[in-house]
Order: structure tokens, then C-alpha cells, then sequence
């Protein structure tokens, strides 16, 4: 909980601050935000973090059933699947990280500037980039503070995991494998083949990663059918690219 609130105070003092600096030299009145007690003490910012929260609950289950599910898998194919379902799930979180951002950047700016204007203030920035002194400067924080509580704050959907189940394998037992490897393999004889044939025999083409019209997003696929539903696999209002 504590990253989660560290991330969104350095993603909203960078970008209000950006929004916020509007001015090269030192205005006439001058006000200063504290960004962090807002996104610690509102509830829009109390939201957001239980979001965030909500979230790595689910993916860390969704790491944990697909470990599970792959526990008799080959080792080749779990490193592959759990690879990219890690890369996946960070590249996802990433994305709903910058979605709460924003909506509490933009309630947190809404409030800012209509206090700015209501006490004819020429800039605000917040306390943690600014780098001015001035006899004149305000703090801004409670009064802000009070307004962005008032505020209703939404989100993306949550996005909802699915794990594919690995391919079915029949289990072989010690003395069937020790019969399969003692067991002499016949020569491999070659017939000759028409044209049609041939075409015929010619592997077909390896097919790329793919990511669904509709938003779902899949592990990579691979040119092994059975192989092709591995994996995890996520679908959301927010789904990243």
C-alpha cells in the first residue's frame, strides 16, 4: 500500500506541477499545494489507492492459479508462460497506475484553479517542487483539501484474468518409457511424391502474436497447437496496448 501511494504522489506532483507552472518569474501571489496529503487524506485519492489495490490482489491471485494450473508442465513451457505472464500483468498495471492519475490530476487541478481564480491568486505549485519564497505565498492545502473530498471520482472497469489451461497430458508410466526408449526405431523409408504432394507436406506458415479485436489480450502463441490457449490472459475497460 505504501508503493502504491508513493507512485501516485510522484506521477500527480510531476504532472501538477507541469500544469501548474504558468509563469517564468516569481508571480505577485503565489500559493502552495501539498500534492501528497491530498492523494493521502481525500477520498478520490483514498479510492485510487484501494483500486490499485484491488488490482495487484487479482493479478498476484491470477500469478498464483497459473503456477498452479502449470505445476506438471514441462519446465520449458512454464518459464515461457510465466515469463510472459509477469511482463504482461506489469505492463497492465502500468496502465491502470496512469489511469488513476489521471482522474484524480484532473480533480486535483478542477479545485486548484477555481481557487486560484476565487482568490485571484497568479500561480499555484505544489509544496514538494516549489523552489521560490515569497512573503506573499499561501498555502493552499485544507481548503483544496476540502473541496476534492466533496468530489465523486470513477474508474476503468477492473480488469477480469482468465488462465488457459495447459493442454491435457496423458501420464506414462516408468516401464512404458523404459519399453519406448529400449525399442529400436524402424528405418524411415522415402517414397517419391507428385507435386501436389508436396505442397501438400510444407509446413505452414508460423503465426505471429496476435491481440483480439475485441480488447482481450492472450499470451503469444506459439507454432505448437496444443500450446496455442497457454497461458494467461486479461480483458478490461483499460487494457493496454
Amino acid at each position: 500500500m505504501k508503493i502504491l501511494c508513493a507512485v501516485l504522489s510522484v506521477l500527480l506532483i510531476v504532472a501538477v506541477g507541469y500544469i501548474f507552472h504558468q509563469h517564468q518569474a516569481v508571480p505577485e501571489r503565489i500559493a502552495l499545494l501539498d500534492v501528497e496529503k491530498i492523494i493521502a487524506q481525500s477520498a478520490p485519492g483514498k479510492a485510487g489507492r484501494e483500486h490499485l489495490s484491488i488490482i495487484d490482489r487479482r493479478f498476484q491471485k491470477g500469478m498464483d492459479d497459473l503456477h498452479r494450473s502449470y505445476q506438471n508442465a514441462p519446465e520449458e513451457e512454464q518459464q515461457r508462460v510465466f515469463s510472459n505472464a509477469e511482463e504482461t500483468l506489469v505492463r497492465q498495471f502500468s496502465v491502470e497506475e496512469r489511469g488513476v492519475s489521471d482522474a484524480l490530476k484532473k480533480i486535483i487541478y478542477e479545485e486548484a484553479e477555481k481557487w486560484r481564480k476565487e482568490h485571484n491568486i497568479g500561480a499555484i505549485f505544489p509544496a514538494q517542487l516549489a523552489l521560490v519564497s515569497s512573503d506573499k505565498q499561501l498555502d493552499c492545502t485544507d481548503e483544496i483539501l476540502a473541496a476534492v473530498d466533496r468530489r465523486q471520482i470513477t474508474f476503468a472497469e477492473l480488469p477480469v484474468l482468465q488462465i488457459n489451461q495447459p493442454p491435457a497430458m496423458t501420464p506414462v508410466s516408468p516401464l512404458a518409457k523404459k519399453k519406448a526408449e529400449a525399442k529400436p526405431s524402424a528405418p524411415e523409408v522415402t517414397k517419391p511424391q507428385d507435386s501436389d504432394s508436396q505442397d501438400q507436406g510444407r509446413p505452414a506458415p508460423t503465426a505471429p502474436e496476435t491481440k483480439s479485436q475485441t480488447g482481450k489480450l492472450t499470451a503469444p502463441v506459439t507454432t505448437n497447437p496444443e500450446s496455442q490457449t497457454a497461458g494467461l490472459a486479461f480483458s478490461g475497460a483499460s487494457a493496454a496496448n
